[in-house]
């Protein structure tokens, strides 16, 4: 019989898996629960208000990285 143990977490959203924003859609939130989630192709991340920030404070800074001009 095979045994399997987790993996590791990752700190990735979505590690090795390449998602187009235009797959980025709708918001959902469940105020008794104080969560809400961000619908990514067929894939809902939900979170907290402080969790949803940091995502978008990384898509933020990855935007940012993108219009900076490269040093020569």
């Amino acid at each position: 019989m095979k045994t399997s143990t987790p993996a590791p977490r990752s700190q990735a959203w979505f590690p090795g898996v390449y998602v187009p924003v235009r797959h980025i859609h709708g918001i959902e939130f469940a105020s008794e629960q104080r969560r809400g989630g961000v619908r990514i192709f067929r894939t809902t991340i939900h979170g907290t208000a402080d969790e949803l920030r940091a995502l978008a404070t990384q898509m933020l800074r990855a935007a940012e990285r993108l219009e900076k001009p490269t040093a020569a």
